[in-house]
């Protein structure tokens, strides 16, 4: 049922689900966070809570470009109401971190450079950055920002699809839509790390599963003939979660669902032989573009 229209590839960034996001920001107590990015030995922290608690105290916070430039750090960071000390933030490309206020963080470093930030611009600077974490980068922001951007934002139920361990894109936005679905995005197979109920070690994830893990309540789901609903097209859209880890089901998916109902996401660092490029036809999200 594909039509051949091609479809553009849209930007997204990652998210951090609105109730890590602080209410205010918090009293401070010392200058500088104490991670260090790339310094291994600054990587003391082996829960959330005190990794947070950390940026909560501290005015500013070092970050800048790991194997992509967009980060769950930067996101921790601006979450905890403490503001970037952002390294080559001029070098992010123009059509990545797209959903960043970059001219705002731009502008705070340029004033920390010239050594020119007074405690009321401190306040003003991470009272404005915080607020527009808060409106724009929360999964559930993001999550309708896929919906939007595909025109899909009445739909009812969807189909998330992807497999493998924890991917920072796909398990972001899939805790964004089921914040707003609930049993209506079926994840299959199921994510079982972002549930509350998660039974295993979270330490034992990657980045020992701090923003992203045991977020979502558990719904009363049961185990569905995902194949025989695809061909009912019992779902409104189909969702790809990370189309380089999984691609189950496509060829039925795209045998039952018109091209623009089926949406494609990319976490992936980079990207010289990027498998969007096999589906121009269907809606597209890259994060590093």
């Amino acid at each position: 049922m594909t039509s051949e229209r091609e479809l553009p590839v849209f930007p997204i960034s990652l998210s951090i689900p609105p109730e890590k996001i602080v209410g205010e920001v918090p009293a401070k107590h010392k200058l500088v966070a104490h991670i260090i990015p790339g310094k291994l030995s600054t990587y003391i922290f082996e829960n959330e809570k005190d990794y947070y608690e950390d940026y909560q105290k501290s005015y500013f916070a070092h970050t800048k470009k790991k194997a992509g430039y967009d980060c769950t750090r930067h996101l921790e960071i601006l979450a905890n109401g403490c503001i970037h000390i952002f390294e080559d933030i001029e070098r992010i490309p123009e059509n990545t971190m797209t959903h960043y206020p970059i001219d705002l963080l731009k502008e705070v470093y340029d004033l920390m450079k010239r050594n020119r930030f007074s405690r009321a611009n401190y306040d003003r600077y991470a009272n404005r950055l915080l607020e527009w974490t808060r409106t724009n980068l929360t999964t559930v922001s993001m999550a309708r920002y896929i919906l939007r951007k595909t025109n899909h934002e009445h739909v009812r139920k969807i189909l998330f699809i992807s497999e493998g361990g924890p991917d920072y894109l796909r398990c972001l936005t899939l805790i964004g839509l089921k914040e707003i679905f609930g049993e209506e995005c079926y994840d299959y197979p199921k994510v079982e790390h972002v549930y509350t109920n998660y039974s295993g070690n979270i330490k034992d994830l990657y980045g020992k599963g701090i923003s992203y893990t045991k977020v979502v309540n558990e719904d009363h789901r049961e185990d569905r003939a995902v194949p025989d609903l695809i061909s009912n097209h019992y779902f409104d859209i189909v969702i790809y979660g990370s189309i380089h880890r999984s691609s189950m089901f496509m060829d039925l998916v795209q045998k039952t669902y018109e091209s623009d109902e089926i949406i494609l996401l990319c976490g992936e660092d980079l990207h010289e032989d990027c498998v969007l490029n096999k589906y121009p036809y269907n809606h597209r999200f890259r994060r590093e573009l």
